[in-house]
């Protein structure tokens, strides 16, 4: 079965990388990374594996993704994935990030120059009164987020987009990293004073820390990236990414903004998100939607909708109740998993 991916509302196109590691495994007989390098408020990277397990994608062969998001960080994490030589420097400038710049210049010069991959535990302590890394010899992240955040967005592919996935790794509660012109946005709660998430987090079994992702974790996961294969990249309304023709061998996901959600830097209405989601279906595609309610009733006759927390890979909030997740089809699944249900006492 030869298959191409569609994303109109891409984001960090989560169902794109694991189908790219898919395929690249077929063929390559290695392991790739299967999520995408950071993690982002409303990623479907958790969903990826289910959903292709339950309309019986596992097995296809994949020929081509089309990728598409208005948001401009959003883009810049397509290009890098599209170029194996641009996701090599954009991991260099990030492990350039690791040493600090006043007491270990040599050591940046090496990681920029792709000769070592530095961390904290193979750096020397540094000097104790140095500013960037107060003693510790490795930049201190949060020095670090300040300067970013209050410079300007570099005009280098490679600068901003090694910034852009440092600060989205920082980003407080996986909230979108976004930009404004040359300015750099994070999508934050009102009651929320700074967006930072540090680094490392404090030994208390009381609390369920989240686990964390250093700066240097994603420069190491875009060495593990797979090859991209054939994609084409957009900016664009989601509105405007029509077929063009016979699309039976698409599968199109449809994940936009969900309606009363805010903290995207660009939305999507409800009723551009239907006709996209008719008109793949009328050129033959198999139609994934992803929304916090059922769309079955509002797309009509041959459309179905089931909760698809059941889906989800890891037991999170959704697993919990605490989340809804449907998943809106033009085709019934191959397989659906059975839903645990309480003893009734």
């Amino acid at each position: 079965m030869i298959t191409r991916l569609v994303e109109p509302y891409a984001g960090l196109g989560a169902y794109t990388v694991r189908a790219m590691a898919m395929e690249a495994q077929r063929t390559n007989h290695r392991r790739y990374r299967l999520e995408p390098p950071v993690s982002r408020m409303g990623s479907k990277a958790g969903f990826a594996a289910g959903v292709f397990r339950a309309f019986g994608l596992t097995p296809a062969r994949w020929a081509g993704f089309w990728l598409n998001d208005l948001d401009p960080v959003c883009h810049l994490f397509h290009m890098v994935y599209a170029s194996s030589e641009l996701r090599d420097a954009v991991a260099r400038r990030i492990w350039a990030m690791v040493p600090c710049p006043e007491c270990h210049p040599d050591v940046v010069v090496q990681a920029l120059e792709g000769k070592i991959k530095p961390t904290p535990e193979t750096l020397p302590a540094g000097s104790p009164g140095c500013s960037q890394c107060l003693g510790t010899g490795t930049q201190n992240d949060r020095i670090l987020w300040e300067r970013f955040k209050s410079e300007p967005v570099p005009g280098g592919v490679v600068d901003a987009s090694a910034r852009a996935l440092y600060l989205q790794s920082r980003s407080f509660q996986l909230k979108p990293v976004s930009i404004d012109g040359k300015v750099w946005l994070e999508q934050l709660p009102a009651w929320v004073t700074c967006g930072f998430q540090p680094e490392t987090r404090p030994d208390d079994p009381d609390k369920n820390y989240r686990t964390a992702n250093p700066r240097w974790s994603c420069a190491d996961n875009l060495a593990q990236f797979p090859p991209a294969g054939q994609m084409s990249l957009t900016q664009q309304d989601a509105a405007l990414c029509l077929p063009t023709g016979d699309s039976s061998d698409c599968v199109v996901v449809l994940d936009p903004p969900y309606e009363a959600t805010s903290g995207y830097a660009s939305t999507s209405c409800r009723a551009d998100v239907l006709m996209l989601a008719r008109a793949w279906s009328d050129a033959g595609a198999l139609v994934l939607l992803h929304e916090a309610c059922p769309l079955a009733d509002e797309l009509g006759k041959g459309w179905q909708s089931r909760s698809a927390s059941i889906l989800r890979a890891s037991r999170s909030t959704f697993w919990k109740g605490e989340e809804r997740e449907f998943l809106t089809f033009n085709r019934p699944p191959v397989w659906w998993p059975a839903e645990q249900q309480t003893m009734g006492w």
